[in-house]
């Protein structure tokens, strides 16, 4: 009986990860250019105990792949290949306190 219960504990911490969050972590550790930078950025959001930053974090990871701007050249260059931590975090900060700051956050 206490094998079950430790089965049934096991699986429900497993479940609290959410797919969204598994995706971000692997699309950030399998980038070759970038990973480092990527891989940092989400764990300053994962290690500061903000779960709404966290989510954010884990959102624009997740819909970065395939995102790029054009050079002078005509060359793509992916979001993914070049963005720095410093500068996503510094993003994210900016946003959360825009939305704090706005009358329209709370509703």
């Amino acid at each position: 009986m206490k094998t079950i219960y430790t089965v049934f504990l096991l699986l429900l911490l497993l479940s609290c990860t959410s797919s969204s969050e598994k995706l971000a972590w692997e699309i950030a550790n399998n980038s070759q250019t970038n990973k480092k930078e990527l891989t940092r950025f989400l764990e300053h959001y994962k290690t500061n105990k903000d779960k709404d930053k966290y989510k954010a974090a884990c959102f624009l990871i997740e819909n970065m792949p395939n995102k790029y701007s054009i050079n002078g050249k005509e060359q793509k260059i992916y979001d993914i290949d070049i963005v720095k931590a410093d500068s996503l975090i510094k993003s994210l900060e900016h946003s959360f306190f825009l939305k704090e700051k706005s009358p329209y956050g709370s509703v």
